[in-house]
């Protein structure tokens, strides 16, 4: 059982990758420089910091106050001599949310919840509305069955990405147990699901990020 209710900020996903496994270097510039030139962008706006082992990355998810300056947020560039490989950054407008009924304040989620389990696809505009009707119709109504699977925010993505992805589904963990759940088995067998899985763009990129102390 699920109660909708959706958050109307859209949002700005920032992340970079490291160069090497070091890490220190790495961590001290994303949060003292990186973090420091974007804020200057950005002002208040809430910010969620997430650290990603198997990515490699560290990453930054920022509830978009109506005064930032959009273009001059996405142009922030701070590479240069760092020590990062690459920047993901775009924006994003949400376009529906579902939260488990004991979630009481949503605004708070991010910001306690342990997991952030961002899912990436590339859906073509002929078949975003089947898409859409399974994601909230089936697939989140059996996932949000386990007391580990908090929430789903899911957005749209307004600026373009470089692997083609045009949703993002952000899912909010208690614990990483909900991964080998028996309701995520099940979300994934379904003959909706199977339908979708035959298409060619069907295949979403899974990510796994840890919530640490935000870093700026």
């Amino acid at each position: 059982m699920t109660s909708n209710t959706t958050q109307n900020n859209l949002i700005l996903f920032d992340s970079a990758t490291s160069a090497d496994q070091k890490g220190v270097a790495f961590e001290v510039w994303y949060s003292k420089q990186h973090l420091a030139v974007l804020r200057e962008v950005i002002g208040a706006s809430p910010m969620t910091c997430y650290a990603s082992a198997s990515c490699n990355s560290l990453s930054s998810i920022i509830e978009l106050n109506d005064s930032v300056d959009l273009a001059k947020a996405l142009k922030v560039r701070t590479l240069g001599e760092a020590p990062a490989k690459q920047l993901e950054r775009f924006i994003a407008e949400p376009i529906g949310a579902q939260y488990r009924p004991e979630i009481s304040d949503p605004t708070e989620l991010a910001s306690q919840c342990a997991l952030s389990y961002p899912v990436f696809f590339g859906v073509p505009d002929h078949r975003t509305q089947e898409f859409n009707r399974w994601y909230d119709q089936e697939h989140l109504e059996i996932l949000l069955r386990s007391p580990y699977w908090l929430a789903c925010r899911r957005f749209k993505l307004l600026t373009p990405h470089p692997s083609g992805y045009t949703h993002l589904a952000l899912h909010y963990l208690s614990n990483i147990s909900a991964l080998n759940s028996p309701e995520r088995d099940e979300a994934r067998r379904t003959p909706w699901r199977d339908r979708l899985a035959t298409e060619s763009w069907f295949r979403g990129e899974y990510r796994v990020y840890h919530r640490i102390a935000n870093l700026d």
